[in-house]
């Protein structure tokens, strides 16, 4: 009994010890980096968290009790977050790591943010599987750019041929080519797509040629690149990034030693020559080495070694209005950068080194000190040495803990890697090795898409090779409110509802990805509420069981294949919209659809209502009350050979509809009314309205 008593004791004890409050329930507490959160912490009252919080792992089960909102990063490492205020997350969202969330009535409000991709775990995540390959004929692919939802793909090469790939998610083919002369050298810049349409940037080296920074437009209609504006640059333009507004494009040229110059570019993607602004590098901007940070107000810079001078700048820029205000901070390595990227945040940079001894990956992290000229700090926090060679590629998954690399090619071998970085813990994913290599057949360019879904590698062997990554595990969101505060659009989310549940998109529009899967669990239900739902398909809403529901209120639901109800019950309240272009809403739950008390369903233009539940009842449409109002405007009503029987409510018909029944009796008919005069269906043909059946029986039985 006494060991036993010691044993409690001893857990009672390491418990207090790992377990914290984080800021306090008293005083205000501010902190202005991420907050790591342990098993068992609690974020307190007065604790005002302005880079977010990161749990340490999947095993985490913590509170959040915080009167103030949430800026910056959310990571919850698949472990849980336990709500006993409301949170509101007040800046970009990233929600690295997903978890499950006990609600316990509160709010998660979501902030103003134009995608929210999120993810489940590393290993899962980053590991990319091989999809397509295309060759770009005798030219080096030495540099790659996704468009906005990752449909193509942009690359450059020494034939001075800038080139776009459709990607349709398996296969790469060719949509469109443009010239800019034949590139002498060895090297040829970078491209890229600003981050909201298909404006394509190409900062090109000389090489024969007048060095020169362009704009293109690609139609993905015509698959045409057009050029939109040009201009020279004094030396050979290196890289380019577009800020995250794209209202600018920031240029690395080699001349006097390298400078950085900020071209302002207006929406048709024409360069402001005259607006532009520079800055002095001393040393040579690298291929590909420059990105912003996720808020726009730093651009990292990888230099070519050389004098004792910084490899790795930081420049910090005003916003509005906008100039360059000088290096922030910057670090001496000892050794050419080959690529980086800003990933984690904006708290973190990935840089690749060149060489072949020591680190090849080494993760920094910036602090800005407050901001001004060299003010910030550049902190070393891990590396690795693990491909043994030069890293020429750098590309941070976005929203996601995960990067990629690729690495030249040494004894016939080159390698495309992914890593993650967590707890400042730099760990190898995934290692693809390619062999059998020419000589200098380097892997220069990698980058993974803006949806964090598909990434991409390519080099001097004249191939560029497409991977997917793996989808989701599901979380468990209970008793929980989402509130959406503008249009947004989720990609990679899996979530189990459990408990009641809201979704109220205060009349915006939230778009689910094909990556979206939303799952109601057993006696628990799920409300979407005031928004318009586009991306519904398949069964990417779904009930678990017939305990489980979903509620549309207020809600227009567009399809963008036909979307299937196989269990749980449906309520429509208030008005409810369908819409889709010969897609189908169909109803295979053995329990009730209800059409509530002044409610009404409406079938827009070229859909379909098909009722073919898997019991033999065709009483599972419920018309609650006599304002409970089923509408079709142009639009067809489809059963099986169950049929369907309308009583109490009313149908509307508008416009030309049509009526489809597989049914050969009476019983198995389409059937309006029951018999009996309480149950009478009240339907009303517009003036535009007809009907035609197309199949089958359909019976007028009011009395």
């Amino acid at each position: 009994m006494k060991l036993f008593c010691l044993h409690i004791l001893a857990l009672f004890f390491f418990s207090s010890i790992f377990a914290a409050d984080i800021g306090s329930d008293t005083a205000p507490t501010r902190f202005n980096s991420t907050v790591t959160v342990n098993d068992g912490d609690r974020i307190a009252g007065f604790a005002a968290l302005y880079q977010g919080f990161e749990f340490s792992d999947a095993s985490v089960s913590a509170t959040f009790d915080s009167f103030f909102p949430v800026y910056g990063t959310i990571s919850l490492t698949g472990g849980t977050l336990e709500l006993n205020k409301d949170l509101f997350l007040r800046n970009i969202l990233n929600f690295g790591f997903l978890g499950n969330i006990i609600g316990n009535n509160h709010v998660l409000q979501f902030p103003p943010a134009d995608k929210i991709p999120t993810i489940c775990g590393a290993e899962f995540n980053c590991s990319p599987f091989f999809v397509n390959q295309i060759s770009i004929g005798a030219a080096d692919a030495e540099t790659l750019s996704w468009d906005f939802n990752e449909t193509h793909l942009a690359t450059a090469s020494d034939d001075g041929l800038v080139r776009v790939y459709n990607y349709d998610g398996s296969t790469l083919t060719f949509a469109a080519s443009i010239g800019t002369g034949g590139i002498a050298i060895d090297g040829v810049g970078q491209v890229a797509f600003r981050s909201d349409d298909r404006i394509l940037a190409f900062a090109r080296e000389g090489g024969g040629v007048t060095a020169s920074v362009y704009t293109f437009t690609f139609d993905v209609n015509a698959n045409t690149l057009s050029t939109i504006s040009s201009t020279p640059l004094a030396a050979d333009g290196r890289a380019c990034a577009w800020h995250p507004s794209g209202d600018y494009l920031a240029v690395g040229d080699l001349v006097s030693g390298g400078q950085v110059i900020i071209y302002p570019v207006d929406t048709n993607g024409n360069l402001d020559v005259g607006g532009a602004v520079s800055i002095n590098t001393i040393n040579n901007v690298y291929y590909e080495c420059l990105a912003w940070n996720v808020a726009g107000d730093y651009l990292a810079v990888g230099l070519i070694t050389g004098g004792g001078n910084p490899e790795l700048l930081i420049l910090e820029v005003n916003i509005n209005p906008f100039s360059i205000v000088g290096i922030n901070a910057s670090t001496t390595i000892g050794r050419s950068i080959g690529g980086l990227d800003w990933g984690k945040g904006d708290d973190f940079l990935a840089v690749g080194l060149q060489g072949t001894v020591g680190d090849n990956i080494q993760i920094y992290a910036h602090s800005d000190g407050g901001g001004g000229v060299g003010n910030g700090t550049l902190t070393l926090l891990d590396g690795t040495d693990d491909m043994g060679r030069t890293t020429e590629g750098i590309s941070w998954a976005a929203n996601l803990p995960c990067f990629s690399a690729s690495s030249d090619e040494l004894g016939g071998n080159a390698f495309f890697n992914t890593y993650s970085f967590i707890n400042n813990t730099l760990t190898r994913i995934s290692n693809v090795e390619f062999t059998g290599l020419a000589p200098g057949d380097d892997f220069e360019a990698t980058r993974w898409g803006p949806l964090g879904t598909s990434a991409a590698v390519s080099g001097d062997d004249n191939i560029i090779r497409a991977y997917g990554l793996p989808s989701e595990a599901c979380f468990d969101f209970s008793n929980l409110t989402l509130i959406n505060t503008s249009n947004t659009f989720f990609h990679n989310l899996c979530i189990t509802f459990s408990g009641n549940n809201i979704w109220d998109g205060q009349g915006n529009t939230i778009e689910f990805d094909t990556t979206c899967t939303l799952i109601v669990d057993s006696n628990s239900s799920l409300m979407f509420k005031d928004m318009t739902l586009l991306g519904v398909g398949s069964n990417n809403i779904s009930a678990l069981d017939s305990s489980s529901t979903i509620t549309f209120n207020n809600t227009n639901l567009v399809l963008k294949n036909d979307y299937t109800v196989s269990a749980g019950r449906l309520d429509f309240l208030n008005f409810v919209e369908i819409f889709g272009e010969n897609k189908q809403f169909i109803f295979q739950s053995p329990t009730a659809a209800h059409i509530a008390k002044n409610a009404q369903l409406l079938f827009n233009a070229n859909t379909t209502f098909r009722y073919e539940p898997s019991s033999n009842d065709r009483t599972l449409l419920a018309l609650d009350n006599s304002s409970s109002t089923l509408f079709l405007n142009n639009a067809t009503l489809s059963t099986s050979s169950v049929g369907l029987q309308l009583t109490t409510g009313q149908l509307f018909f508008d416009n030309k509809n049509f009526l489809i029944n597989e049914g050969s009796s009476d019983a198995t008919s389409i059937e309006f009314g029951d018999g009996s005069f309480d149950n009478n269906l009240c339907i009303e043909l517009f003036p535009a309205a007809t009907i035609e059946i197309l199949e089958g029986r359909v019976r007028y039985n009011n009395s």
